[in-house]
């Protein structure tokens, strides 16, 4: 049987240790600019997804491009993580709708 190749290999080719490869993370998000959080601490991989995905939804790009982005297998595994702002959505939607409301009785 076939050893599944690693996602992330040291320079040796074998998989790299997770000290290290957070260590390669922050000096990356250096590079890319990441300013670390206000205490100094640096930004972790899984936090900088969920970030990410967070800030897509915000800006109301679809679920599906959301879950194509994150290499999710399927919209229902993001719509599981990330439904909390589906929750806000519906809110939102309720409120406007009863700011609708609210204004066709004030016309009456």
């Amino acid at each position: 049987m076939d050893q599944p190749k690693s996602i992330f290999a040291s320079s040796a080719g074998t998989p790299i240790r997770p000290y290290n490869l957070r260590k390669r993370f922050i000096a990356a998000s250096r590079t890319a600019g990441i300013k670390p959080h206000e205490d100094g601490t640096p930004w972790g991989l899984h936090e900088l997804r969920h970030t990410v995905a967070t800030h897509m939804l915000g800006a109301r790009i679809q679920i599906q491009i959301v879950s194509r982005t994150l290499g999710q297998s399927s919209i229902n595994v993001t719509m599981d993580v990330y439904s909390h702002f589906t929750d806000q959505d519906s809110e939102m939607a309720a409120e406007s709708m009863n700011t609708i409301d609210s204004s066709k009785k004030r016309k009456k």
